[in-house]
């Protein structure tokens, strides 16, 4: 399993080791492939709202939750439940 993010690796680093997950978290911070999801502001090469989504192994979006601040975010529990959905 893997995700990812505009954060920097030792902070995802850090949070793996914090919520004892077993996944990989790969750092954007170029937002290439974030890019590709449609969910950055081109005008300001950022994130504008906190986004997970859940893809499969075929490119396919099962979830998706968008928080307007950057300090609400789904839990490690609530993504893992998505991962998991039939």
């Amino acid at each position: 399993m893997y995700t990812i993010s505009p954060d920097p690796q030792e902070k995802l680093a850090s949070y793996v080791k914090k919520e004892n997950l077993d996944l990989v978290m790969l750092s954007d911070p170029e937002l290439e492939v974030t890019a590709s999801y449609g969910i950055v502001n081109p005008k300001q090469n950022i994130v504008p709202h906190p986004t997970a989504l859940v893809i499969d192994t075929e490119g396919i979006v099962s979830y998706i939750r968008v928080d307007e601040k950057y300090s609400k975010r789904p839990s490690a529990e609530e993504l893992l439940r998505a991962i998991d959905a039939p």
